[in-house]
Parts: structure tokens; sequence; C-alpha cells
């Protein structure tokens, strides 16, 4: 305006800044998220680029349900399909060393209870956002929460679970639940057993997944031994290969795989997957383990030798086992078994001696009923049926050392025991079972009663001659001896009389020494005592003292010897055989000796096709010359109310 005369107002200058076009809502997205770490682990958060251009993440800003961060303030680049992560503390890189991109800020605590992770841009734009519960994963073991796919929204429980990775997590690259192209995994690498036995084969099995979208090229596994348990493979501890070929996307084949080459002790192992393409190797690789054991003990070193399983209440039930080997076996870890239930009974270290026993029991009671000698184990045991049940005994390896079938018509009920007969012979073999003849109804802790033992010296019998003597007799005392152990026997022979006639030793009155039996071989040894004018009922103990001896309940014989009386002795002289009025009928013997005689075990018997016989049980006195009535009831007295005798 040529006319203007003040020119200062005639311009007016507005500036304001050009922002480049804004982020499109999921251009960049969250895809991993570590909420619950392990120890001294930050919570972090990874983002991903799934748009074509790199994006600048200065200002952008990121946070939980109630609290929004800056990241930074600076430029700061994550490239087209790139990852970034976002951690609370620099450490992470101690954790996972191989991170490029990644910046630390305040990044908002996220609640392990589940929790809100939200993204916006640099003008506080909604780029991203995903609410989490525990229930989606990444909540235990200190793994991260992982995105399956980048193209599915964030708000889909079933886009997101826990990691996969041998690493609990993949920050940084892409995650392991996310299909790739290629993708060949060891999805399980495993020994079939926990223990080998040294110079057995040790066989592993490895499922190989195609994990990927393509089917796979041919590929090789390698095992390694991983001597000196660094979990890194090295040539030098390379133990076989297994060549396989291409394998469909998602099939699967389970490879097996066996060696010699472990030692004893704990061994480790690596499996490494090669194959190519693949797009992700970290699962490639995995590891496993197991026990060298060098075997002592082979089946039937030690057997089930006895049992108890119908015991009287309230004995407890129990099982003996013997060391029948030339072995020391520590019975650590050692279980009992029958159709259904398999129980730890030894758990700490318990050595069994060759020749020993051991007695396995269902509590602590059983030194009440038994003196038992061997060591006893209480323990929960498995209930032993009493019509039939099964007898495991496994090992430490739970290898079958010994077991049997039992049925109740193999004999041991009713309160006694079921004793093997020989150790020798076949377990399941019923005639190699018997029950005991012990008089204590078993023999827990030593042993059986029906087994031929070592040394085992038998009184059979006590011979008395005459055999049936008069009164005033002399008579000579022999003891009948066999040998029925495997050994020869030397021993002696005690003879005691029973003077009160208690069925107990009161007096020794002789003894033979230095006696001596072959195996199988049997005597009727005298002794230099002669019983002299045998006037009344006497009994004899005879004892054989034999130290060696394996079984004493067959060592003594007891047996009493009463005198004979001649024809005329004692007379029948009155009987009443038709009574009137219901008298009973009686007899009246007269004793015609000048001895008084004692008619305990006589009998009155008459001579009948079927005959009757009726016998004195107690102790009846006839006195010389004196008579004596023997009638069928007491009521003779209402018949005849005096009778001298």
């Amino acid at each position: 305006f040529n006319f203007d005369e003040d020119t200062t107002n005639d311009k007016k200058i507005l500036r304001f800044t050009v922002h480049p076009p804004g982020n499109n809502y999921n251009d960049l997205v969250i895809n991993e998220i570590m909420y619950a770490p392990s120890t001294g682990e930050p919570e972090w958060v990874e983002l991903y680029n799934r748009s074509g251009e790199p994006i600048n993440l200065k200002k952008w800003k990121l946070g939980d349900n109630t609290t929004l961060t800056t990241i930074t303030n600076n430029d700061a680049f994550i490239q087209p399909f790139s990852f970034f992560v976002l951690s609370r503390d620099s450490s992470i890189t101690f954790f996972f060393p191989n991170i490029i991109n990644f910046i630390v800020f305040n990044l908002p605590a996220l609640n392990n209870t589940g929790d809100a992770v939200v993204l916006k841009d640099s003008l506080s734009v909604l780029i991203d956002s995903v609410t989490y519960a525990p229930d989606w994963g990444g909540s235990l073991g200190g793994k991260s929460l992982e995105r399956i796919s980048t193209n599915t929204s964030s708000t889909v429980k079933e886009n997101w679970g826990t990691s996969q990775s041998i690493f609990n997590a993949t920050p940084g690259y892409i995650n392991s639940l996310t299909p790739k192209a290629n993708d060949l995994k060891i999805f399980s690498f495993s020994s079939i057993k926990d223990f080998f036995i040294i110079g057995e084969q040790a066989e592993f099995k490895i499922e190989i997944q195609n994990k990927g979208l393509n089917s796979s090229s041919n590929y090789l596994v390698n095992i390694f031994n991983d001597v000196n348990k660094d979990s890194v493979s090295q040539i030098s501890e390379l133990i076989g290969q297994v060549n396989r070929t291409s394998l469909a996307s998602g099939d699967s084949y389970q490879l097996t795989f066996s060696t010699t080459n472990f030692i004893q002790g704990k061994n480790y192992f690596i499996a490494k997957l090669e194959v190519t393409p693949d797009d992700d190797t970290t699962n490639n690789i995995s590891f496993t383990d197991f026990t060298g054991v060098s075997v002592n003990e082979i089946r039937n070193d030690i057997v089930i030798n006895e049992f108890m399983y119908a015991p009287t209440s309230p004995e407890p039930e129990w099982i003996e086992i013997y060391n029948r080997s030339s072995k020391i076996i520590d019975l650590k870890n050692y279980k009992i078994a029958d159709n259904s239930d398999s129980i730890l009974v030894v758990k700490n270290s318990t050595i069994l001696n060759p020749g020993e026993y051991l007695v396995i029991a269902s509590d602590t009671t059983l030194r009440r009923y038994y003196n038992v000698l061997s060591p006893i184990v209480s323990t929960i045991i498995p209930s032993l049926n009493n019509t039939s049940d099964k007898l495991i005994l496994l090992d430490s390896l739970s290898r079958t050392i010994d077991s049997l079938q039992y049925f109740s018509s193999w004999g041991g009920s009713s309160g006694k025991s079921l004793e093997r007969i020989s150790t020798e012979q076949s377990l399941s073999d019923s005639s190699n079972w018997k029950t005991t003849q012990s008089k204590y109804k078993a023999t827990p802790g030593y042993i059986n009663s029906i087994s031929q033992k070592d040394f085992d010296i038998q009184v059979t019998d006590i011979v008395f001659i005459p055999e049936f003597p008069f009164f005033g007799d002399n008579v000579s005392v022999f003891a009948k001896v066999k040998n029925i152990g495997t050994s020869t026997a030397n021993f002696n022979l005690k003879l005691w009389e029973d003077t009160d006639l208690d069925s107990l030793p009161n007096t020794l009155i002789s003894s033979l020494d230095g006696l001596n039996l072959l195996p199988g071989d049997s005597v009727n040894a005298q002794f230099g005592l002669l019983i002299s004018n045998l006037q009344s009922e006497k009994g004899f103990f005879i004892i054989a003292d034999f130290t060696q001896d394996q079984d004493t309940s067959n060592n003594y014989f007891y047996k009493r010897i009463s005198p004979g009386y001649p024809p005329n002795t004692v007379l029948v002289n009155e009987i009443m055989y038709t009574p009137i009025n219901s008298e009973p009928e009686w007899i009246e013997i007269f004793n015609n000796s000048t001895d008084t005689i004692n008619l305990k075990n006589w009998s009155v018997t008459d001579i009948l096709t079927t005959p009757a016989s009726a016998k004195v049980a107690g102790d009846i006195f006839i006195s010389p010359k004196s008579f004596l009535v023997l009638a069928k009831d007491t009521t003779l007295h209402f018949f005849h109310r005096l009778i001298p005798s």
C-alpha cells in the first residue's frame, strides 16, 4: 500500500510444526512380555515392527493399567520386521547376552496376577494393547508370555502362551510359539530307564517334530556323552549319529539309540539336531541323564523264605527274607509288592550278610510273639490275602529279585507261618512250601523248621527194655537218635528223671558223651543206668547236647514208664449185669497182691463183636487185699447205702 504511513504492521508470521503421518494401529505390536521373571531378572516387554518402514520410538509411551512412561526422548529406530526390547534394568543382558536392540527405562511394574500393557506413539495414539491374565501363560518358572502371531489380535487369549524356549524366553528373536517356515525341533529326549547296569545297552528315545510350515530336508541327530558335564557338545564327546529323511510339516518321528558308553554314577547326554534351512535352532538341542550302576545281587541271591499271611490277632503280618548268596548286600530302597501295591520297605542302608535273615513286619510288636534273633525292619507292608496273593521282592532298581504266588492250600493258615523247604528249589513249586512244624508256630529270623539243616540231631524215642515191665522188674533205658542234618554230628546225651511227674526234668541221672553220627545215620544208645525194682510210674527226659545244632526243638524227648502186673493180680470179684429199678450196672474188683496199685489208664472192656471200653482217667489207688467198685454212675449209693470199699 503506497500510501501506508506505517509499514511495520503490514506483515504477520505464523509458525507451526509439520509432523510426518502418524503410525497405523498395530504397525508396532507388543510381542512378548516377561511379567513374572526369575529372581534377579528384570521385567521387560518386546516390540515388533510389522510395517515396512523404520519407526522412531522417540517420545513413544509404554505402561500398564495405571501409568504410561515415555520410552525415550532420543531417536531410537526399530527397523522393519525387527524386534526391540524395553527393559526396566540393564541386567537383562546377564540373562540374555545376545540382545542387540534394547532400551532401559522406567517400565511400570507388571502385576503377576494380571495387568495391561499399553503402547502409544508420540502423538498419544494407541498403537497396541493387551490385557493378560496368569492363565494366558508366562506365570511360572521364569518363562515369558509369547504372542503366537503378529497378524492376530493381541486381545485374543488363544494368541498367547508360555514360551517353550530352552532359555525361558526369546527377547530380540522370533518367538518360540510363532510358526516358522522351517522349524525342526527335538520335542523330547530321554532314556527309557533311570538306571542302567554297567555293560548292558542303555537305550534312548528321541522324538523329532516338524513345527515349520514347510517339509524339512534330510536331517542328522548327533548324540554326545557330556563327560565334562558342561552342557556343551564337543566333537570328542560324540558317541553316535542318526540320519533321517525329510519330515512333513506337522509330522513327528521317534528315533531310538543305544550305547554301552557310560560309567558308574551319573551320566549326562546331549542330543543335537542338524538341518538346513532352520529358522529356530534354539529347539535343536536337548539334554538327559541317567545313573550307571554296578550290580551286586542277581535274581534269587535273596529269597522270600517264610511269611505269616494269616496271623492270630493281634500278631502282625510279616515276611522273612534270606541271603542265600556269598555276597554282602545292601537292602537300601528295596521294595515289597503284592497283587496291587508296591511299597518301599527299606529306606536306609541295611546290610544283609551271606547266610543271614531279615524279617520285615508291619509293626514293632513281633518280638512279643517270637524270640527273633535277626534284625527286624518295621514298616508298612502290602496286606497279604488269606486265600491267595503274590509276593514280589524288588531291589533299588525295581528289578525282581524273588517272587511267588501262593495259595492257602499250600499251608500256613490258622496262625501258623508258611515255610519254604529249600532255598535251592523253585519258589513257585507248591511242594517246596509247607506249614511250619515249629511248636512256636513260626521260625522268623532263623532256619525253617521244615528245612534240612547242616547240623540237626533228633531224639526220636526213649526205649525201655523190657517194653512192658512187671512190678519189681529192672529196666534198661535207651535213647533212639538220628542225624537228620547234612553234616557229621558230635554230641552228648543226658538222661534226666522227672521225679514229680510234672513233665519237667529234675535230676540228672546219667550221661553219654562223645557220640558221633554220620548224616542220615541213627543209633540206639544205652545208658549205663538200670532202673531197679520198678515200683511205680516214672518219667524221663533225654536231651541231646549239640552246640552246632540248628534246630534244638527236636533235641529232647519225654516218656513215662509204669510197671505192669501178672495175671490174677487184680480179680473181677462180683458183677451186677441185670440190675432192677434203675440201679446202675457195676463191677467189683479185688487187689490180690501185697502192693498198692494205681489203676490210672487201666480199662474195662467187654468182648462183643464191637467191644466197648472204659478207661480210668485219673489216679485211683487200690490197697493190698482190698476191694474197689466200678459203677456207671453215683446213684449206686441209693441202692447200697453202705459200700465199705
